[in-house]
């Protein structure tokens, strides 16, 4: 014999699936079945526990391997200061999306925990390929021009990027499901505020960065005095010929 029974949220309902849970463990001939909606979200809040340690872990991941590949294994061509200030800009625009979004009435999800994993993916693609494309150019070049060569290399990139994806998410925005759209158009904005934030707050610590370069200052203000054969830095052996 089997019963099922709904009951709206509460907290006196979690109380009783407790009470159903051992009356069935006793039982050998009735099994209650108790459905909340609130359980859902402590359903995933066990889950949610159980691998916050690993979440730390792959952030630590992130954030080293940012700052490691970013630039060149070189204590004048290390870029820790432009990927710290790179992620500043991630997780300013995830703040201003979400604090926009709120302005506008649109209300958070159990589904906007990832987005700040998903904002870090796409700005982490934009700082890589900008970069990417400053690299290529002749570093005897005076830096603003070699920040021009760059964007016209890397600028269509990371502005179809950018157009697509909050595009798709706009779509989205048409599901029936709430949380659905809550989430997508926290996604569209954030990705609209972060296109804007790498070119008006990373572009210009890049720019920064690259007369540090030009004038052959030492990474971190100065701060690094290793040489460039050290054993630090692999003895020059990762850097280029450029």
């Amino acid at each position: 014999m089997s019963a099922l029974y709904a009951f709206d949220e509460g907290d006196w309902a979690f109380e009783l699936v407790d009470l159903a849970k051992s009356f069935n463990e006793e039982s050998d001939h009735v099994y209650v079945s108790i459905y909340i909606s609130s359980d859902w979200r402590r359903f995933f809040d066990s889950f949610a526990a159980h691998d916050k340690g690993m979440i730390n872990y792959a952030l630590i991941v992130i954030v080293a391997y940012i700052v490691t590949f970013l630039g060149t294994c070189s204590p004048t061509y290390l870029r820790i200061l432009v990927s710290l200030a790179g992620l500043g800009t991630v997780y300013m625009a995830i703040l201003a999306g979400s604090g926009l979004c709120y302005y506008l009435g649109y209300y958070r999800s159990d589904l906007s925990d990832a987005i700040p994993f998903l904002m870090l993916g796409i700005g982490i693609d934009d700082m890589f390929v900008i970069c990417n494309a400053l690299d290529q150019t002749q570093i005897s070049l005076p830096p603003h021009e070699r920040i021009k060569q760059a964007m016209v290399k890397a600028g269509p990139s990371i502005t179809m990027t950018s157009v697509t994806n909050a595009l798709a998410f706009i779509a989205g925005y048409s599901s029936s499901i709430l949380g659905i759209q809550s989430f997508c158009i926290h996604c569209s904005v954030s990705i609209s505020l972060l296109y804007v934030s790498v070119l008006c707050v990373f572009l210009p610590v890049l720019y920064w960065d690259t007369i540090r370069v030009s004038k052959r200052c030492k990474e971190l203000c100065g701060l690094c005095c290793c040489k460039d054969d050290s054993f630090m830095f692999c003895k020059g052996a990762l850097m280029s010929a450029q």
